[in-house]
């Protein structure tokens, strides 16, 4: 599995810790403890692989996981 830098990956999108968190349905001391190594599983590991990979496609990322799923969905122009 590819590592993830979440503390990367949120500031490149302009998100707090509490907006990461809020999407990601963990409180903001749980991303803190991420972003300084703390392990990521299950459910939101899969979705910040997601986030990373429609970064990697897309550039920017809108301000909620929904939309970045749907953008997943959607053929790369």
């Amino acid at each position: 599995q590819k590592d993830i830098d979440i503390r990367l990956l949120r500031e490149a999108n302009g998100w707090t810790q509490d907006q990461l968190a809020e999407q990601l349905g963990v409180d903001r001391s749980s991303i803190s403890r991420m972003e300084n190594g703390g392990r990521i599983r299950g459910p939101v590991r899969k979705l910040l692989e997601k986030l990373a990979i429609a970064q990697e496609l897309h550039g920017s990322l809108p301000n909620d996981v929904l939309s970045v799923l749907l953008m997943l969905r959607s053929p790369v122009i």
